[in-house]
């Protein structure tokens, strides 16, 4: 375009319509024809219409045209205006006002047509007719308007031919003109030129024309004619209309500079086109051309806007998906954020991009942004390098705009306005909404719940490492509680992560070798008879006991009570326990279990395993064992096993002090074990577990290999683990922090039981046949045995058990592996083994043999592989070896110290550059490794492979700085820092224990070397070397300065290192004045509260007696001379300690206990008015009131502590005498008391005549003069005194005199009583000093005065005369004490009373049955009648029937005899199916034996005949074998059963088998198959004849219910280790849902709801299971999830129809789903059926509200409320609040009626009355929100005067009130809760009542605790 006017027009209209031509052309002036103008005019058809289809391309031509234009003519930079269609021109296809250039587009879809002449020259109407446009350009000059051309624009070409032949020339038109030009694409310009006499013109001429000015009308003048063919271009063959549209796009996209441009050319194109039809033609200006292009550039940015949105979206869509409960919950959420009027919103989310998706997913569901387009999201970083006209473009198109941070920081809210646009341009209804961290009111979190199935499940298929092994989330997680688990960070990290999650192996667990390994046993530190010791202790009933502490089956404490209760209870366990442990019976240590059940069972909750031993013991191989074989068989389980010293660290940083340590413990877990910390889900799978207990394990081991201040954190860290869930915790330590632990865990430690010598053999031959690969196992084992029988002989006493220690055993097998392969391969001898074995085998000698050993064959190795000269090769070979064991040296010491100051003291601090030192300790590991005594720990660094190696290689280290050869000894002790360290720190303190040990065995052979005494002996007194003065001065002064309580000679007694005290003693000795040695030594006497507990351990006597004889003298010499406070110090400690001189069980000769005990009498008698001149302190007040003023009273004393036993052996009492008078000590002898002389009554008679002939007697204190005589009397035998005494004193027992009535009463209350004072009644002497005559005469007196009620009283009383006597007899095996008491009761006083005082004694019997047999001839000796009596005594109490396993026939014959066979065998049989256990044993042990074939017989007979007529009734047989089977230990009596089997068939034939095993018509057989007692069932079918085993098992195989339950579980692999055992029930239909598939589970409701009869009742596999989970007394937490579990793994697993029938199942007991909810709460059970589908959930409400009425009839309304109180009271607060809401939730109006009267009713309960409210409420283990839920209900349905009313209720008294028992047990936030409940006047009343109870005199032992904490609770309220 050259037009460089303002405006440049175009007319691009398509043609105006042919009646609109016509018009105008009738308007026009008439001209006549030109000449021959219809020969040169010819005439044409006419074109055929072509409809719609015609019409559209030509517009669209000409639309595109006008498109390309508008384009070109903004990219020349040129102003215009662009119109089309102009109505108001007036003119034929729009002629425009003031417009200089018109175009009219005519396209031909049919381009092979050519433009004629006919067509040019046509009149009236056609694309090409001149006159048309003639016409209208006449009218365009009519305006006025210039013209620069006019323009015809077409697709086609002309047909030159024809129009030359009709006179029309075509001229080229050659000027440029870019608004023409087709890219590819040529087109042709032409002007017409046609001669004025052409009759054509004329037609022209006749063409009308407006003056402008006169608005008349005129022909065209030749001047007119002649402008409009100058003005006139054709342009022809332009691309057609489908070409043009692809170089137009093209062109948009140079505009937009895009190499696709289709969207933008058909935005434009669009926008034109609307344009183009409106009604009012208008001008499009160039400016309006502009924003067209400027908004396609909007769409653009828009569109690619719209597009990274959906990407992104769609990325985000991929990770993750929701459910539609998720969408809608979003949805509701954005509604509230959409109508706000804030423009920006934010949602605070932890994890943005997931909750984009939600935001995404809800948007759809709003008919605002159902569309992808209707909104954008962007992340935050998206958004800021987003151009500023994409964010333009925001502002114009989408209402919406969703930020997500991926960071979760948003900006600034002005940030995001400015997004929006200024006030101008910014739409009322567009909105910002940020998800980011930030934020208030909008929250959004992500929840497992939420997740579509489909996500669900991709979520759950998730691998992870875990433990070694590959696990999915799912089975990880359990159904029901994995919202729980898998929480939004640990769902970010399994959809997300690009890493496996990996939860690797805790810790460095050291590999052991499993062939090698084997399994110990567990000493138990309780056993059978503890809790009864500790009952007595107590003074506790058994029952009183058990509420308070319960003992289980593997040894742990269940703790009831709390606070100082449970700490004097836990006293008295200790003190029974030590007591055993000091005792010589060590009866109670075969008290062992398998180490392998010491494992977690199913139903162990927070159970606390402490395993105390001495190193070496294998604690730490146990624990690793232990780990190997819970990842076996549990793979889902968290086992935990940490080395503590490998946490020094983490321990440090613990916080003991905040408020919430269970939190605190979980941190520390998850901080310290590898990769969790890194892990989310591994975090909340911890806490999970930890939390809830499912499936976790916590390992500590080497609790005493960490420092000292560590340890209490590490308890500290114990007792927040504690306060998780875990299953178990076990803790390692040696036995000298056994006590700290235990008195922190108020829990037993378990020891492990030595190497037995099949061990040791075991472990030697494995040990060596696996090393040397010898193919001579049987001569392996041979010279193991030949060793351990050796040394089981050489060894004496405890260290015989040298080589059952693990380690050492292994050690021993190590060291001597070359004589061993010698031996087989060289046939050594190997007596020469076993004489170096006898001479060299201790501690140190076995750990130095070790190293040798070590050191050689390295160096041996090394030589191998240098081949050099060998002087060289030695030479190198020595400064090798000696680098390496520097590093072993120094690696050890920082093994065992801690303290770095302490390690730079030992081992000094080297000038070497860090990197000199780096390189020395790399190369010197290198060659460590090869010597064989270290490993890799967990974080990569070297270790021992046992502390005991680093233990020795530091004592040995230390030692050499006490070497006496110059050449030795290192210079350790010639730096002060380092003598104190030694001297004070090392050969003290605890954690040094083991060094102290090895450095006591290295001392031994300097301490007994001749140059020792030589330089210590001080007389004469030599100097010692100078370092060894300087190292006892040092630890003196650090004595003295620290003021500490122990030093290294008080050390060396209390730990028994007698080596070390011989060095240390000789030390102060010759350095030190006495003054300050008894400043050392006074710790050792420093008296403990606690003298009982204290003296248990290891003392200084002891240690003198036992380790070191001859230092007691040198302690005594060292106290000569001392003040009297030392001397009294002294005194007071050997009178507490004296009891553990055990000189009745000591390995020592007479002559030398007769020196140790002289040394000591000496000191004792030598200071004994020291003593008594001393003013009594208070603690030793109660030991000198058993003093007499005799000289001996100190040795007395120490004598009887050092005996103090209950019962004495007749060989101790003996020993003792006879020391005590070769000492020429009589007077000592005859003041000890009576009680230890009842097993020697020949010693009490002799020293009761001593006491005659002295004329004194200490056991009488002021007694009764006759009571004197009466005594004196007995000792003498002189019967008719005794008889006259008592005759008097039976009248003056009747006198009318009160005084002498009283004194006669003291006597006999003397005689029959027995007391502290008194222990010992005078019928007890009599009996036993054998005075028959005297104890007949004193049984009549007593007998005669004593009324028979209170007689009865004495004869079963523990007090009673004759209870101590007899338990005695039995005791010390007395048999003729015993029979003589049993004999004459029953000949003074009656059988009847013979056999009360018999019964009496039930327990000892029991535990001595041997003495039956004295009893039985005692009670039937010269008297037929007796055997009645002794039936009554064996029958009166079921537990005595153990007793007649020893039974010798010949009375056993006649007791059956004298009862008759069959009402004896009757007797037998009724007490037998009490304690089927017991009797099963005692028939299989030999009573079944002795049974002759016609006792048998009747036996047989009335076992299995049924016990009553009903057609339900059972055989004993029956009931004796179903007790079995139920028995808690069950496994192992078949074996008892088969020799009960065999028994019968050897005396009467298989036959007789036979009946017994299928009386009740084998009934009892099909019992115990159905029910799955495999055991029991073989032992039975094996005793049977092969015929009848066939029929047996036939009978099975057709039996439905077996059948098809069998064929059931063996479809599924189920992860079962032993027999199918029905009795497994849980266990096994637990492993059948989790591992069946949909197939096979499909089968599962009908198998297990099959219904069978045995005697008619019904029985079902699915009733057996409700049976089980839903048992009397078990509401553990365990058992209660295990309820539940079932549930949600039917829904997970089985359809609605299978989980209904199921559900629904009853034959008798109830539906199980009604039994679930009695147990667990209707709440809590519908929060589970939440799992099911809806339809099933409403089929299941029906049927409970409908049979709820009858069920709560049933329960509360039926006659026996009683037991139903009784039933609560034993089942627990759990259950009882359950069956009250259940009656709320599902009674009746009649039964809510008469629910408050029903529930606080009081009925009586054993010796109380009791209501149901109260029952539940007020239970002694627990009081929890679980009340107030309950209250809750009750205020809904009810009221709150109901609420009142049952806070205000009282059983029995105050302290049974609600209100006032949530008081006593510290639940003040529960009491503030229900509180809330009440209305004002309530919480007054409540008030006023509690006020009173605090002022009730009743309860004044709760009374300061109870008023305390309602302060407390009045201040919260």
């Amino acid at each position: 375009m050259t037009n460089k006017r303002d405006k440049l027009n175009k007319d691009s209209g398509r043609g105006t319509p042919v009646k609109k031509t016509r018009q105008n052309l009738a308007n026009a002036t008439q001209t006549p024809p030109l000449a021959d103008a219809s020969s040169s005019v010819p005439e044409e058809a006419p074109e055929v219409a072509q409809g719609l289809r015609k019409t559209n391309h030509g517009v669209i031509f000409q639309l595109k045209l006008l498109m390309l234009f508008l384009i070109r003519g903004i990219r020349a930079g040129h102003g215009f205006r662009l119109g089309t269609e102009m109505e108001d021109i007036g003119v034929d296809d729009g002629g425009k006002r003031q417009v200089n250039r018109y175009l009219q587009a005519k396209h031909k879809q049919d381009e092979s047509t050519k433009i004629t002449a006919g067509q040019l020259f046509n009149e009236t109407e056609g694309d090409f007719s001149l006159l048309k446009y003639f016409s209208s350009y006449c009218g365009i000059l009519s305006r006025g308007d210039d013209i620069q051309d006019c323009i015809i624009c077409t697709n086609i070409g002309f047909n030159s031919d024809n129009l030359l032949k009709k006179g029309i020339q075509l001229i080229t038109v050659n000027t440029d003109d870019e608004m023409f030009k087709f890219r590819r694409h040529p087109v042709a310009r032409y002007k017409i030129k046609i001669a004025p006499g052409h009759a054509f013109w004329g037609k022209l001429r006749q063409v009308n024309v407006e003056e402008p000015a006169t608005k008349l009308k005129r022909n065209a003048t030749d001047n007119e004619i002649n402008g409009f063919f100058d003005k006139l271009v054709f342009v022809v063959n332009t691309p057609n209309e489908v070409t043009l549209g692809k170089l137009l796009t093209e062109e948009v996209g140079e505009y937009y500079e895009l190499n696709e441009a289709d969207l933008q050319s058909d935005f434009i194109l669009r926008n034109m086109l609307d344009w183009f039809k409106k009604k009012q033609s208008d001008f499009m200006t160039s400016e309006q051309g502009q924003q067209i292009l400027q908004q396609g550039k909007h769409k653009l940015t828009s569109l690619r806007m719209t597009s990274v949105s959906i990407n992104y979206q769609m990325k985000l869509q991929e990770t993750i998906e929701f459910n539609a409960v998720a969408i809608d919950e979003m949805t509701e959420k954005l509604k509230t954020l959409l109508d706000s009027p804030n423009k920006i919103e934010r949602i605070r989310t932890a994890f943005p991009k997931r909750t984009a998706v939600k935001v995404s997913a809800a948007l759809k569901t709003l008919e605002k942004f159902k569309r992808d387009d209707s909104y954008l999201m962007s992340s935050s970083k998206g958004l800021k390098t987003t151009s500023a006209s994409d964010k333009d473009a925001f502002k114009l198109e989408h209402q919406l705009l969703v930020v997500v941070c991926k960071d979760g920081h948003a900006e600034h809210d002005s940030y995001y306005e400015n997004l929006i646009g200024d006030n101008q341009t910014r739409l009322t209804n567009k909105k910002v909404i940020i998800l980011c961290h930030d934020g208030v009111e909008t929250r959004d979190d992500l929840k497992f719940t939420q997740l579509s199935d489909n996500c669900m499940e991709k979520l759950l298929d998730k691998e992870v490492s875990f433990q070694g092994t590959v696990q999915t989330v799912r089975k990880l997680t359990k159904i029901g509680n994995r919202e729980e688990v898998i929480d939004d960070n640990s769902m970010e990290e399994l959809l997300v992560g690009k890493k496996v999650v990996n939860i690797p192996l805790h810790d460095f667990v050291p590999a052991f070798d499993e062939e090698l390994y084997i399994e110990r046993e567990i000493i138990l530190p309780f056993d059978d008879t503890f809790f009864d010791e500790l009952v007595d202790e107590t003074d506790c009933t058994r029952d009183e006991l058990l509420g308070k502490l319960k003992v289980t089956v593997k040894n742990n404490i269940e703790w009831f009570v709390d606070g100082r209760e449970k700490e004097e209870l836990w006293h008295k366990i200790n003190k029974i326990f030590e007591k055993r442990r000091q005792s010589t019976d060590s009866a109670w240590l075969d008290n062992r279990i398998p180490e392998k059940d010491l494992t977690p069972l199913e139903e162990w909750e927070n159970r606390v395993v402490v395993v105390s031993d001495v190193a070496g013991t294998g604690k730490s191989t146990m624990l690793s064992n232990y780990y190997r074989k819970m990842r076996n068989e549990k793979p889902d389980d968290w086992i935990i096993k940490m080395d503590l010293v490998d946490h020094i660290g983490a321990l440090r940083q613990f916080n003991p002090d905040e408020v919430d340590q269970q939190v605190e413990a979980i941190k520390f877990f998850i901080t310290n074990i590898p990769n969790v910390r890194e892990s989310p889900f591994a975090q909340s799978l911890l806490r999970y577990k930890l939390q809830t207990g499912d499936g976790i394990v916590v390992m500590l081991d080497g609790f005493d290999e960490i420092p000292i201040q560590c340890q209490d954190k590490c308890i500290s860290l114990i007792k927040a683990i504690r306060l998780t869930n875990l299953n178990a915790l076990y803790i390692t330590t040696r036995p000298h922090l056994n006590g700290k632990l235990q008195d922190s865990l108020f829990q037993l430690a378990y020891t492990l039981r030595d190497f037995s010598q099949e061990d040791q053999i075991n472990y030697l031959s494995g040990y060596w046949k696996k090393q040397l690969k010898v193919d001579a196992d049987a001569e392996v084992r041979s010279i193991a045995t030949s060793i351990v029988d050796r040394l089981s002989k050489s060894l004496k006493g405890n260290e015989r058990s040298f080589i059952g220690i693990p380690l050492q055993c292994h050690i021993v097998a190590d060291c001597f592996e070359s004589q061993v392969y010698d031996i087989i391969q060289n046939r050594c001898n190997l007596e020469a083994l076993l004489e170096d074995l006898d001479s060299n085998l201790n501690l140190d000698t076995l750990y130095e043999r070790l190293f040798k050993k070590k050191r050689e064959i390295y160096r041996q190795e090394k030589a191998k592989v240098q081949q050099v000269d060998n002087h060289i090769l030695h030479k190198s070979l020595e400064d090798h070896m000696e680098c390496l064991e520097i590093y072993l040296r120094d690696l050890a010491v920082k093994t065992i110290v801690s303290d770095q100051t302490h390690i730079d003291c030992l081992l000094g601090k080297s000038n070497e550059s860090a990197a000199t030192i780096e390189k020395q300790y790399k190369k010197r590991e290198e060659g460590s490794v090869c010597f064989g005594l270290l490993t890799l720990n967990r974080k990569g660094e070297f270790q021992f492979l046992h502390r005991t190696y680093a233990e020795y290689l530091m004592a040995n280290y230390l030692y050499g700085g006490f070497r006496l050869d110059d050449k030795l000894r290192n210079k350790l002790l010639d730096k002060k820092p380092t003598r104190e360290l030694i001297g004070s720190e090392i050969l003290v303190g605890l954690q040094y224990q083991g060094v102290q040990l090895f450095i006591d065995c290295m001392l031994h052979e300097m301490v007994n070397h001749e140059e020792w005494r030589t330089i210590t002996d001080p007389m004469p007194k030599s100097e010692l070397p100078e370092n060894f003065t300087h190292l006892t001065n040092d630890f003196y002064r650090v004595f003295i300065e620290k003021g500490s309580q122990e030093n290294a000679l008080t050390v060396a007694i209390k730990r028994y290192h007698a080596n070390i005290f011989e060095l240390f003693s000789r030390f102060v000795d010759s350095t030190l004045d006495k003054s300050k040695i008894q400043q050392l030594m006074n710790p050792l006497f420093n008296k403990p509260e606690d003298f009982f507990q204290s003296s248990l351990g290891p003392n200084f006597l002891t240690f003198f007696y036992e380790r070191n004889r001859g230092g007691l003298q040198r302690l005594i010499d060292w106290h000569d001379g001392a003040e009297t406070n030392n001397i009294l110090l002294m005194i007071t400690a050997i009178h507490g300690y004296a009891p553990e001189l055990k000189f009745h069980d000591s390995r020592l000769s007479q002559e030398e206990n007769k020196i140790f005990v002289s040394q000591l009498l000496d000191f004792m008698i030598k200071h004994h008015k020291t003593e008594q001149d001393e003013e009594p302190s208070q603690h030793m007040t109660p030991l000198r009131k058993t003093w007499s003023n005799t000289g001996e009273s100190a040795i007395v004393s120490i004598v009887v502590r050092a005996f103090a036993f209950d019962v004495f052996k007749q060989t101790e009492v003996e020993t003792l005498s006879n020391v005590l008078r070769e000492m020429e000590l009589t007077d000592v002898l005859i003041q000890l008391p009576m009680k230890m002389f009842v097993s020697a009554p020949e010693l009490l008679q002799w020293v009761y005549n001593y006491h005659e002939q002295s004329n004194i007697c200490t056991w009488v204190q002021q007694e009764n003069s006759r009571m004197t005589l009466l005594r004196n009397m007995t000792f003498k035998a002189d019967t008719k005194e005794v008889q006259n005494i008592l005759k008097k004193v039976a009248q003056d027992v009747r006198s009318n005199v009160p005084e002498t009535k009283k004194v006669a009463g003291e006597i006999v209350h003397y005689m029959t009583y027995r007391s502290g004072r008194n222990p010992y009644t005078l019928p007890y002497m009599a009996a036993l000093c054998g005075r028959e005559e005297i104890f007949r005469v004193m049984l009549q007196f007593v007998k005669d005065v004593v009324p028979n009620e209170e007689l009865h009283k004495l004869l079963i009383s523990r007090n009673g005369f004759l209870h101590g006597a007899f338990w005695d007899a039995m005791e010390i095996g007395e048999i003729e004490m015993l029979q003589l008491i049993v004999k004459a009761v029953k000949e003074i006083m009656g059988p009847e009373s013979q056999l009360t005082l018999v019964k009496s004694m039930r327990s000892a019997i029991v535990k001595h049955s041997h003495l039956i047999n004295i009893l039985a001839k005692t009670m039937t000796e010269d008297d037929s009648s007796g055997f009645k009596y002794f039936n009554n005594f064996i029958f009166h109490d079921e537990r005595n029937v153990a007793t007649l396993e020893s039974i010798d026939e010949q009375y056993l014959h006649k007791s059956i005899s004298a009862e008759g066979r069959e009402n004896w065998m009757k007797r037998l049989s009724d007490g037998a199916i009490k304690i089927p256990e017991i009797f099963i044993c005692t028939l299989s042990k030999g009573l079944l034996e002795k049974f002759n074939d016609e006792e048998l017989t009747c036996f047989l007979k009335v076992i299995t005949s049924k016990s009553g007529q009903t057609s339900r009734s059972v055989s004993k047989w029956a009931k004796l074998v179903r007790g079995l089977c139920k028995a808690r230990l069950a496994f192992g009596y078949e074996h008892r059963l088969e020799l009960i089997f065999e028994c019968i068939s050897n005396k009467l034939g298989t036959r007789t088998v036979k009946e017994l095993i299928l009386c009740d018509n084998g009934e009892i057989v099909e019992w115990v198959a159905l029910r799955g007692y495999t055991h029991i069932l073989d032992a039975m079918i094996a005793a049977l004849p092969p015929a009848d085993r066939e029929q047996i098992r036939q009978r099975q195989a057709n039996n439905t219910h077996q059948k098809e339950f069998d064929k059931f579980l063996s479809e599924i692999s189920i992860d079962w280790d032993k027999p199918l055992c029905y009795s497994d029930t849980v266990q096994i239909i637990h492993d059948c849902l989790k591992n069946g598939n949909k197939e096979q589970l499909s089968k599962f409701a009908n198998s297990a709801t099959f219904v069978y009869y045995i005697q008619e009742n019904k029985f079902s596999v699915w009733n057996t299971l409700a049976d089980t989970i839903f048992a009397n007394g078990d509401g553990t937490t365990g058992r209660r999830r295990g309820r539940k579990s079932f549930v949600e793994l039917m829904a997970e697993k089985l359809d609605a129809e299978s989980i209904k029938i199921l559900l629904l199942h009853d034959i008798g007991k109830g539906a199980f789903l009604i039994r679930l909810m009695l147990w667990e709460g209707t709440r809590s059970v519908w929060n589970v059926l939440d799992l099911l589908p809806a339809d099933l959930r409403e089929l299941l409400d029906i049927y409970v509200k409908k049979n709820g009425p009858d069920i709560v009839q049933g329960i509360f309304f039926s006659s026996a409320k009683e037991k139903l109180i009784a039933k609560m009271r034993k089942l627990g607060r759990i259950y009882s609040i359950n069956i009250l809401q259940f009656y709320l939730d599902y009674g009746n109006e009649e039964q809510l009626a008469l629910f408050m009267d029903t529930i606080t009713a009081n009925h009586w309960n054993a010796s109380a009355k009791r209501s149901m409210w109260g029952s539940a409420s007020l239970h002694r283990f627990r009081f929890d929100i679980a009340i107030f839920v309950f209250l809750e209900s009750v205020c809904e349905k009810l009221g709150k005067d109901a609420v009142k009313k049952l806070m205000l209720h009282k059983d029995k008294d105050e302290l049974s009130i609600v209100i006032v028992y949530a008081l006593r047990k510290n639940c003040l936030d529960i009491y503030t809760t229900i509180l809330t409940l009440l209305d004002e006047g309530g919480r007054i009343e409540v008030s006023q009542l509690v006020d009173h109870v605090l002022s009730n005199a009743d309860i004044k032992r709760h009374g300061d605790k109870l008023k305390a904490k309602w302060c407390e609770s009045i201040k919260i309220t």
